[in-house]
């Protein structure tokens, strides 16, 4: 009786597990399906169009993985420089229990060695910031810091970030079987910054437009000078020649006057033109060089400067608020 029981009790295991095995089992349309896409995809990879390849083989392979459609699904993957993918595919065909698989077996794990030796490796140093505290990342993807880790050929943006500081990237590209190093400076993209703030409040200095008024205004003033300084000159000479003497006679007083005129003007305009440009390279070195507090103080430096010249009898000069 204990006999039959065991015998009873195993057949109905059997029939329980083959219900289980047989939906495991890929059924005769996806077989079909599969079949159609690994042909799809054999033919669009001899016509070179190789991305398109690899969906139609990938679709082959999720209806039925058959040992020649994963093969030839890890080849089209290497192709496309997807040589970490293609590997696993790979390393999948070597395992499959496949009854008559032996040369797909072989010809993949011939394919995954050939491929690990291409796959190129990267490791990511941080300088200028803790280790612990730095968030790097790959393409998006976490990425451990000091650690050789492989990537596929191509392409990769390199992120590093420590806090709410300004975030550092690199964008490298990777070759076949290259171990490259990367590393990532953090801290002075921070000290960059206060450089450049402070860069902006000594190189600022004050309002020049005053300056550069005073500078006009006094060039005018020597060239006016020198002007009427010629005129003078010329008409003295017109009039010692008319007059004959130290002694003119009343009817050459206007052209006299003239001559005083041109000479009083000359004076006066010279006066000013030094004056002007004087004060101009004063506030050069002083308000040129002013650091200021911040924005609004040098705003308001600026709108409190007054420069005006002036002319009196006799008399010409500068005055202003600074």
């Amino acid at each position: 009786m204990m006999v039959r029981g065991i015998i009873a009790g195993l057949l109905a295991a059997g029939l329980l597990l083959t219900p289980i095995a047989g939906a495991a089992a890929p059924s005769a349309q996806d077989k079909a399906a599969a079949k159609t896409s690994w042909a799809k995809g054999k033919q669009l990879e001899k016509l070179g169009k190789t991305d398109e390849a690899v969906a139609a083989l990938r679709a082959a392979v999720e209806r039925d993985p058959k040992a020649q459609y994963q093969l030839d699904f890890a080849r089209a993957l290497a192709k496309t420089d997807a040589l970490r993918e293609a590997v696993k595919v790979a390393e999948a065909v070597t395992t499959t229990k496949e009854p008559n698989a032996q040369r797909a077996k072989a010809a993949a794990a011939q394919l995954k060695k050939d491929l690990e030796a291409k796959i190129p490796s990267l490791k990511v140093r941080v300088r200028g910031a803790d280790v612990k505290a730095a968030t790097v990342q790959v393409d998006g993807q976490a990425f451990e810091v000091d650690k050789e880790l492989p990537l596929d050929p191509g392409e990769h943006k390199v992120t590093g970030k420590v806090g709410d500081q300004p975030e550092v990237t690199e964008t490298i590209d990777l070759a076949v079987s290259e171990h490259k190093v990367v590393s990532l400076d953090l801290a002075p993209k921070v000290a960059a910054k206060a450089a450049d703030k402070d860069e902006e409040k000594e190189g600022g200095g004050g309002n020049m437009a005053p300056a550069a008024v005073l500078y006009g205004i006094g060039g005018a003033g020597l060239a006016a000078g020198a002007v009427l300084g010629v005129l003078a000159f010329n008409k003295t000479g017109e009039v010692e020649e008319l007059c004959g003497g130290s002694v003119c006679p009343p009817e050459y007083a206007d052209d006299v006057a003239l001559a005083q005129d041109y000479g009083t003007a000359s004076t006066v305009a010279f006066a000013l033109g030094g004056l002007c440009a004087a004060a101009g390279i004063i506030l050069t070195v002083t308000v040129g060089i002013d650091h200021g507090d911040d924005g609004d103080d040098e705003k308001t430096d600026a709108a409190s400067l007054v420069v005006r010249p002036y002319v009196g009898p006799g008399t010409a000069g500068v005055v202003g608020v600074f």
